[in-house]
């Protein structure tokens, strides 16, 4: 009866950094296990390891052996016999910390830097049995071990009975952070100084919690992970380390592994090979296994890495019974579109979940279909969970899948979604971290979580306007922007009778509350005046506010966060948040208007697509609006608008090298792809000019371009394959909008950057890239467009909430 090989075949993809990328895996059942050995040098007991600030080996370097050396000293004991032999490399073991070894004969052995004593969670193995066989155990070494563990070697932890662990789970456990995150850091090939320097501040964090339970130690290491003192960005995941995995079956046989990847992804692998629990046991340079088809034969490497260190400080030496030979199974790779690998062949049939909402409209359900259930799968999930509540609004999700699934759901949300330091925003109410950003829309924490049904309902909350019985005689529309304050007064919801205009903010003085008030008291006073009127006439206000809205209620944004009196440094004044963002009352009181008896409050594109949809009768509209950079918003077949649309917030790409945003770290959302700072951006990044020689403007980057187009023809082509690129980033934001919201009819373009010579490549580009089911829907405004000022106080004149 032959073992099974599951997998064998190296997988060489070359990509732009020249990374060799490997899938190597065996799997051997326990009845054709003879013996199995873990073989290292007792003197590394109590001796330096590997200097986890330097990586320097401080160790006898006559611990370390070739593998064939390995072999043929124990083989001088007498307890090999004729089978097959493997021999896989154990290099972590003993040298790295968290990795002691322990044997029936010798006890634990050690580096001097260890302390297995004073470690407050177990050790997690791999325990080789007296009968032959191995098993996945977890052990506190100050502790007497069982009697059938005849040796027990540590690692690692990737897959842990049947569950591929979190990163939470694993990252105290690995000593080299290099292994999870991206930092040029070697012995080997160098190290970036920066790099390095930043490796070693890591270090230096893991050593004061490396012994502490992982619930509450890893997230110092996470903390770290997403910036420092030094001003550094978030470091990306690493999923290009070569690692050399054990595993072990549930029948108690044998699975390796050699394969790049994250630590998830070789969990992955180890669980596809028939493990039932696996741990990493090397790295890098020193991956290999090797094979002995019989006595006398010569040990041969099967797999090893491209750039090889030979000797070994530990391996694992597997002897299969006589008369085994090799199978293979698994097809040829192919490649995904993520750079992956996909086995045609292998037997699984696509998976699916079903996602549930908590929303202001009721409960959502919405399905998401999966190929497997794998990190690729989680990390999509979890951008599907964060657009989702961007984009139609949500308080909570529960995830119909397994536990273990749903927990790696949630460690790939706070890996995407808390990008900078937790003290940074301490409070969290600054909505740095997505969760803290939608507690402060909804009032309440946004929460994942496993659920078998429906989510908890959530009362829907009513935001519908009534016409009033007759419009008000006058009626003031605010619009307040970062800049700008824009105050209209209309006269029977007809006739515009005034405009004024005054600043947010006045230079030389702090921007408190105060001073909003003072600058919204001038602006509406300046209306009234030149309407001919006294304020007392006023009988209704619209408000058109920058920034989220829910039930009239603003959520954290810059121009309530940026209040002096609000939040100064980490000082944050709850009780003074809380009476300005209730906004309604906030507005009334400030303007001190006794006639005044409806304040209507609106985010400024609510109102907007509100404003359009009571003067066209058109519902089920999604309005499109790309400025300095995109902002949306949605009604429904109700001709309800209380979506959250924050559509800058939307991520539509994955890959790291997507830029960040400037405050939040997150990567690959919308704002920083698509609009006129974008596109600034960009251009200035490629040393574009105006005509006239100036870099390109954030503020006016559409006409600026659209000149340069027109002038020069040498630069059209430049110009044009800038804007092909953002025309494929609105259309990928635009069909995932669709996805997560009530069937839309329209979509309507709006904005600035859509003039021009700029706005016709960007259109013709978003047009060629969209499906046809949702191009047919898309028309370009060019009617004459309202201002929000205008909008809200139309509304406010002829309807009530």
């Amino acid at each position: 009866m032959a073992f099974t090989i599951f997998e064998e075949h190296h997988l060489e993809m070359k990509i732009k950094s020249a990374q060799t990328f490997y899938h190597y895996s065996l799997s051997v059942p326990a009845d054709r296990l003879r013996f199995c050995v873990l073989r290292y040098d007792q003197n590394l007991n109590q001796s330096v390891g590997i200097d986890t600030k330097t990586l320097k080996r401080g160790y006898p370097e006559s611990c370390r052996k070739l593998p064939s050396e390995w072999l043929a000293e124990f083989e001088r004991t007498g307890q090999l016999g004729k089978g097959i032999i493997v021999v896989q490399t154990w290099r972590n073991l003993i040298q790295n910390t968290g990795c002691p070894a322990w044997s029936k004969a010798l006890g634990v052995c050690q580096a001097a830097n260890e302390h297995a004593e004073l470690h407050k969670r177990p050790y997690r193995g791999i325990s080789f049995l007296m009968n032959g066989s191995l098993r996945a155990d977890e052990f506190e070494l100050s502790k007497a071990l069982p009697d059938d563990v005849k040796q027990f070697g540590t690692g690692i932890p990737v897959l842990w009975n049947g569950r591929v662990l979190p990163l939470k789970e694993m990252a105290l456990e690995v000593a080299d952070f290099s292994h999870i995150w991206k930092m040029e850091v070697s012995t080997t090939r160098g190290s970036n100084e920066a790099e390095l320097a930043r490796f070693e501040r890591f270090q230096q964090v893991y050593e004061k919690v490396r012994h502490e339970p992982w619930q509450s130690a890893s997230e110092v290491l996470f903390e770290e992970a997403r910036g420092s003192d030094s001003g550094d960005e978030p470091l990306d995941r690493e999923h290009a380390y070569l690692h050399n995995l054990v595993g072990v079956r549930n029948d108690g046989g044998l699975v390796i592994i050699v394969a790049t990847g994250s630590l998830e992804e070789l969990g992955e692998y180890a669980k596809q090979a028939g493990a039932v629990s696996a741990i990493i046991v090397d790295n890098g340079g020193s991956c290999q296994v090797s094979i002995r088809k019989s006595p006398g034969a010569e040990l041969r490497p099967v797999v090893e890495s491209y750039y090889h260190r030979p000797p070994s400080i530990a391996v694992a030496i597997y002897e299969l019974r006589e008369g085994g030979g090799f199978a293979i199974v698994g097809g040829s790779p192919v490649l995904n579109q993520e750079g992956g690998t996909v086995f045609t062949n292998s037997g699984e049939t696509p998976a699916g979940i079903g996602l549930n909402f908590q929303t202001d409209h009721g409960p959502v359900e919405k399905p998401i279909p999966l190929l497997r259930m794998n990190t690729e799968a989680a990390d999509k999930v979890a951008v599907a969970i964060a657009n989702f509540a961007v984009v139609h609004g949500a308080s909570a999700v529960s995830i119909e899948a397994e536990e273990s699934f749903v927990q790696r759901v949630i460690s790939c949300f706070e890996h995407r979604f808390r990008a900078v330091r937790r003290s940074d925003d301490p409070s969290g109410i600054q909505g740095m971290w997505i969760e803290d950003y939608l507690k402060g829309v909804n009032d309440r924490q946004f929460t994942i979580r496993t659920c078998t049904g429906i989510a908890d309902g959530v009362k829907p909350i009513g935001r519908e306007l009534n016409k009033r019985p007759t419009p008000a005689a006058y009626a003031l529309g605010i619009d307040i922007g970062a800049g700008n304050i824009k105050c209209i007064i209309v006269k029977d919801a007809q006739t515009i009778v005034a405009t004024t205009h005054a600043k947010t903010r006045v230079a030389g003085e702090p921007y408190t509350s105060a001073v909003l008030q003072q600058q919204l008291c001038l602006a509406t006073r300046s209306a009234c005046e030149q309407a001919g009127i006294s304020t007392a006439c006023i009988e209704a206000a619209g408000v058109s506010w920058p920034g989220a809205v829910r039930n009239g209620r603003a959520a954290p944004s810059k121009t309530l966060m940026n209040m002096e009196d609000v939040l100064k440094g980490t000082t944050f004044n709850a009780m003074r948040f809380e009476e300005i963002r209730d906004l309604g009352p906030w507005i009334k009181r400030t303007l001190n208007i006794e006639s005044l008896n409806s304040v209507l409050v609106f985010n400024d594109g609510e109102v907007e697509i509100l404003s359009n949809t009571l003067q066209s009768g058109n519902k089920q509209v999604l309005l499109i609006k790309i400025g300095s950079s995109i902002a949306g918003a949605y009604v429904d077949s109700n001709g309800r608008a209380g979506y959250l649309t924050e559509l800058g917030r939307v991520v539509i790409r994955l890959d790291s090298s997507a830029p960040r945003h400037p405050f939040s770290k997150i990567r690959g959302v919308a704002s920083q792809l698509i609009g006129s700072n974008a596109l600034a951006r960009i251009a200035n990044d490629i040393a574009f000019r105006t005509l006239d020689g100036r870099p390109i403007s954030k503020d006016d980057a559409g006409r600026e371009l659209s000149e340069v187009m027109l002038a020069e023809k040498e630069s059209v082509s430049v110009i044009f394959s800038i804007l092909e690129e953002m025309g494929v980033h609105l259309a990928h934001l635009i069909v995932e909008t669709v996805g997560h919201l009530p069937p839309v009819a329209h979509v309507l373009l709006r904005g600035g950057l859509m003039n021009g010579e700029v706005g016709n490549v960007l259109r013709n580009s978003l047009l060629s890239h969209l499906p046809k089911s949702i191009s047919r829907l898309v028309q370009a405004d060019e009617a004459t467009q309202e201002s929000g000022a205008t909008s809200a106080a139309l509304i406010a004149a002829s309807y009530l909430l």
